[in-house]
């Protein structure tokens, strides 16, 4: 029996804790912030993702580079961020003999056009003039290793 008076003064005290001071009875909500979804809290741990660079810059640079090789005034470690591992090791086997006059003649790009080959891989069609030549076009093959586009393969087209 005190068990239940003690009880009952409790809901008394709070009964009374919850009048206002007109006598009005209000009810108290505590203020309740919404949760978050599971998919909310689980986006939010993630690290953002790294922002992805064109390919189009990639081939562009790349293949200033390698008309300026081609004329004996590039280096195969300028490519090397470039370029695939495998292409720079054929430049570096295949290195042309350029002669004085092809020293000083100069190439310039008239066009570049990537195409998605698919998610990780994109064709990129070039054209090339030479001076005092007709154009001409290359194709670069490149492909999307890590956070970067590296050129894996040159061909004709």
């Amino acid at each position: 029996m005190l068990a239940s008076l003690v009880l009952l003064a409790g809901s008394a005290a709070s009964a009374i804790a919850l009048s206002s001071s007109d006598g009005s009875e209000q009810q108290r909500t505590r203020a309740q912030t919404p949760l978050a979804s599971t998919e909310t809290r689980t986006r939010a741990r993630q690290p953002p993702a790294p922002a992805v660079v064109s390919p189009e810059p990639v081939a562009r640079e790349f293949l200033t580079g390698y008309l300026a090789l081609l004329h004996g005034r590039g280096s195969i470690p300028a490519l090397r961020q470039l370029a695939a591992r495998g292409l720079l090791r054929e430049l570096g086997r295949n290195r042309a003999r350029v002669t004085p006059s092809q020293q000083q003649s100069g190439s310039r790009i008239l066009r570049l056009r990537v195409t998605l080959r698919s998610p990780a891989s994109v064709l990129a069609l070039t054209a090339v003039k030479q001076r005092g030549g007709p154009p001409y076009a290359l194709r670069l093959y490149l492909e999307h290793r890590g956070a970067r586009w590296v050129v894996t393969r040159i061909g004709d087209a």
